[in-house]
């Protein structure tokens, strides 16, 4: 969780989230080295997909997701969201409809991170 702790505090007010190209569709492969890509930047209802394609299992989780939630797929109100294990080949999409940055991690492996940034375009 230190990881995307610290990925956290470096994307906050500029920095290289803001740099990656706006798109209203993205998708993020789960690779046996990390998230590629790492940080990806969509509009307000942009879809972000996860692909695992590795041979592990993987997840995209926001810190500070509940442990009892297990049926959320998103907690936009407070930029959270689950993916849930992925297994080898299998792939989830979250729609994001609030503005923020969403930091994530694997929770197989904590050192493994990402950002989601959200624009307003309006």
């Amino acid at each position: 969780m230190a990881a995307a702790a610290a990925l956290g505090a470096a994307g906050c007010g500029g920095g290289p989230a803001d740099d990656a190209e706006l798109t209203p569709k993205t998708t993020v492969e789960l690779r046996d080295d990390g998230y590629h890509p790492v940080r990806a930047k969509v509009p307000v209802g942009g879809r972000v997909t996860w692909v695992n394609v590795s041979e592990r299992l993987g997840t995209a989780q926001s810190p500070g997701v509940p442990e009892f939630l297990y049926d959320v797929r998103k907690l936009d109100a407070q930029n959270l969201f689950d993916t849930h294990t992925l297994q080898p080949g299998e792939a989830l999409t979250v729609t994001f409809d609030t503005p923020g940055r969403y930091v994530y991690f694997s929770s197989y492996d904590n050192s493994t991170s990402g950002l989601i940034q959200v624009v307003d375009e309006r």
